[in-house]
């Protein structure tokens, strides 16, 4: 009995199909079909009378059987949107099923099977366990999933305000910038933890500098050489309140203050110039700066107010004197220390001189006065004593007042030292007392 096989196709759209479809046998049904889904049908192998196959299509057609369970030749042919189906490897129950070369299925659905580049026009694919796209096109932004918020708004229109929808961590708003040396109006830098701004322009001074000490942003927004104007170089000072001007240079010619010669003396420091400079010089000539200078006849004035020279001072003068009411007491032969004086190092003259009073039967025979810088005991110097000398009996003048003549003698001392005015008598018979003095006068 011969059966014709129509295709069931339920495509939405007209596809043209050439792969090879095969027949899978489950049990005794055997079916046919290829995805996606849509041309499929049954046949039983065990059934002699083929009413599967003649329940979906009693036409005329070739399907010819030789035994209950074996097809000899399965063989379906038609024209377009038939199945032709052909016997697979000769193996019993093994039977392929093929579509022609081109054919077109309108409006209907396929359903398993396999496709060699099948070219599908405006299929609805579904959902495919598996695809490689690689030679695919025109593939619409809102059919791909899996993107971040606001991605597919940026790849349907590249603005700056879209890349904005996308990103999480922004800085600020406005047009994207990739330069790299972009140019930006007024931004909000915010504090950046570097810059460098060596081409920059339009700092405001009193509130785009920190750190700066107090007043120094309000002297630097004054023009230079007014009055709170920064010193510059070259600059006008005008008048500082202070100053240090250890390292600054300045003509002598812009001094003030100075008294009337100063600046001549300052430019050309001459004793004539110094001379006018000073109101209260002595003499004139050329001035002497010397420890020992050599002046040639000077004229050195003495003072009329009758002050005294200090202590050092060449011209000092020290003086120790013993009056008659407090003559010391005399020991013949011995030295007696009638008075001293202290004089520090120095060049000294010293001046002495010296009185014995006798009683009324004092017999004297010698009387020795002088200096000497040991206590009680005299130095037989020429130049320190002065001596009277009576006749070996000696004299006996009664109560009489008789002296020594004056020593006048230099002492040169390197340290400060006492000289004494010292009596020396050689007498008898009674007592005998020595008073008198010392002036000494500091040369230099």
């Amino acid at each position: 009995m011969g059966f014709k096989l129509k295709t069931r196709t339920m495509f939405p759209a007209q596809v043209e199909v050439t792969s090879p479809i095969t027949l899978v046998k489950v049990g005794a049904i055997y079916t046919f079909g290829f995805d996606p889904g849509g041309l499929s049908g049954t046949f039983q192998e065990a059934d002699p009378t083929l009413t599967a196959l003649a329940a979906l299509d009693s036409t005329a057609g070739l399907l010819t059987q030789t035994a209950a369970d074996t097809f000899t030749k399965r063989t379906l042919t038609g024209t377009a949107n038939e199945v032709t189906i052909t016997n697979g490897d000769g193996v019993s129950g093994n039977m392929t099923a093929s579509l022609p070369a081109a054919m077109t299925f309108t409006g209907k659905t396929v359903t398993g099977g396999t496709f060699s580049s099948p070219a599908l026009v405006t299929p609805a694919l579904g959902v495919p366990a598996s695809g490689d796209l690689t030679n695919c096109s025109n593939l619409p932004v809102s059919g791909v999933s899996g993107l971040s918020a606001g991605m597919a708004t940026f790849l349907g229109s590249a603005t700056s305000a879209n890349l904005r929808g996308t990103l999480t961590d922004e800085t600020g708003t406005g047009s994207a910038v990739f330069a790299t040396s972009p140019t930006l109006v007024t931004p909000a830098l915010g504090t950046p933890s570097s810059a460098t701004l060596t081409n920059a322009t339009g700092l405001p001074i009193a509130s785009g500098v920190s750190g700066l000490g107090t007043g120094i942003a309000t002297a630097l927004a004054v023009n230079t050489g007014s009055a709170g104007a920064p010193v510059l170089f070259n600059g006008a000072l005008g008048t500082p309140s202070s100053g240090t001007l250890t390292n600054c240079s300045l003509p002598v010619s812009q001094l003030t203050g100075a008294g009337a010669g100063a600046v001549t003396f300052l430019t050309t420091p001459s004793s004539a110039n110094l001379r006018s400079l000073i109101t209260d010089e002595t003499g004139t000539g050329a001035a002497v700066f010397g420890t020992s200078p050599t002046i040639t006849t000077p004229v050195i004035m003495g003072v009329t107010g009758g002050s005294n020279a200090i202590s050092g001072e060449e011209g000092e003068y020290i003086s120790s004197i013993v009056a008659s009411g407090s003559a010391v007491s005399m020991t013949t032969g011995t030295g007696v220390n009638i008075t001293s004086v202290s004089l520090t190092a120095g060049d000294w003259d010293v001046v002495g001189m010296m009185f014995f009073t006798s009683a009324a039967s004092t017999n004297i025979k010698q009387l020795i006065g002088g200096f000497s810088t040991t206590s009680a005991t005299l130095a037989l110097l020429g130049d320190r004593i002065g001596i009277t000398s009576y006749s070996s009996a000696g004299v006996t003048p009664g109560v009489l007042h008789c002296g020594t003549p004056s020593v006048h003698t230099r002492f040169n001392l390197t340290s400060t030292t006492t000289v004494y005015l010292i009596g020396q008598p050689t007498f008898s018979a009674d007592t005998l007392t020595a008073w008198g003095s010392i002036q000494a006068r500091r040369v230099r």
